[in-house]
């Protein structure tokens, strides 16, 4: 969703994305703007794609020096 949503917002015209957005997902425009984040900041998919968005959104507050450290250990989630 990441990507598609990135290349989406760069094919439309100017002040088209919201509009977009209202008719084609299920979620807010805060929400696509994270997703596109997710995707120039995590270029391997992969590691992701057993996260719910909300873990992956938590992942931008790891700063990106420690992400891939971060991301190759283990951890204990609550909830």
């Amino acid at each position: 969703m990441q990507i598609t949503t990135v290349k989406v917002k760069e094919s439309l015209p100017h002040g088209e994305w919201g509009k977009w957005l209202e008719e084609k997902v299920d979620f807010h425009q805060a929400t696509a703007t994270r997703f596109m984040r997710v995707a120039k900041e995590f270029s391997n998919a992969s590691t992701l794609k057993d996260l719910g968005s909300s873990k992956i959104f938590a992942l931008l507050d790891v700063p990106i020096e420690e992400r891939e450290d971060f991301i190759s250990q283990s951890h204990e989630v609550n909830g």
